[in-house]
């Protein structure tokens, strides 16, 4: 007797294959481009079954960066960090001044910092989820008011952090176009607007926004993340593959394009 397949499936995001809708690109678009979250960006998924049901493929849900938007095919990476260093004036245990200036107040907010802290014990580098910024400064432990002696909270510094400590702004799981120098993480399923949250495809079958007449693609061949979220042929079997072949082209194709091309992927390596 034959194993039977189920078809396992996010919660509440059924495939496009369960839900009487066209079986690609793997989910209906309603679900691509939210102004709200629908899922906690950052999770990731395998469907499991027929390929009737999306069997074989992955996904992660994230949030296009600010200023940043996506079309369908194109090829997406994490956002790149913002680095700056610390202003000793108004850092205090519960925040750092931000050298650099010129943030959107309150847009960092869920976003992570990292410190170098040279004036804490053990070098004090540390990790921190921002509460709230202003135009300068970041904000990422409370003082509770309910107390007479007004104690910090658990995330305060042990010791202020100083003058030209190296701070860094993380967004994990915001997502920009690829680039010809970042590494690709994931492929967007459809159109979406800056600041909206979407699914996008870390494995399986995935179709992807290609261009040929430069490093023409060959089928059964490696493939690399350009820019403008396009996908090329490798000029060798190893050039900027980073963890290994993680797209292989199913066609074979010269052309300028950009077209949408059939490839076999696995960027869950780079994720």
């Amino acid at each position: 007797m034959g194993l039977t397949k189920i078809a396992h499936y996010t919660e509440h995001i059924s495939p496009a294959g369960l839900a009487n809708a066209k079986l690609w690109p793997w989910y209906e678009s309603k679900y691509f481009n939210s102004s709200t979250p629908l899922l906690e960006p950052g999770c990731e998924w395998d469907l499991v079954g027929p390929i009737e049901s999306g069997g074989g493929n992955s996904f992660m849900y994230v949030k296009a960066a600010a200023g940043v938007s996506f079309t369908v095919g194109q090829l997406v990476s994490f956002a790149t960090p913002a680095a700056s260093t610390v202003t000793s004036a108004s850092s205090t245990t519960q925040s750092i001044t931000w050298a650099a200036g010129s943030l959107v107040a309150n847009a960092e907010v869920g976003n992570f910092v990292y410190i170098a802290n040279t004036t804490s014990s053990g070098g004090g580098f540390t990790l921190r989820k921002i509460i709230s910024n202003t135009t300068t400064q970041i904000y990422f432990s409370e003082t509770d008011p309910n107390v007479a002696s007004k104690p910090v909270d658990r995330n305060a510094l042990e010791l202020a952090a100083t003058n030209t400590d190296v701070a860094i702004i993380i967004r994990p799981y915001q997502v920009i176009v690829n680039t010809a120098t970042t590494v690709p993480c994931g492929v967007a399923l459809g159109t979406v607007t800056s600041g909206y949250y979407t699914i996008v495809q870390t494995k399986g079958l995935a179709l992807i926004t290609s261009v040929g007449n430069g490093t023409t693609l060959a089928s059964g061949k490696p493939a690399v993340g350009s820019s403008a979220g396009v996908a090329i042929g490798a000029a060798t079997d190893t050039a900027n593959l980073f963890t290994g072949p993680s797209m292989v082209a199913q066609s074979t194709y010269s052309a300028a394009g950009p077209t949408l091309q059939p490839f076999l992927i696995n960027l869950k390596a780079q994720n």
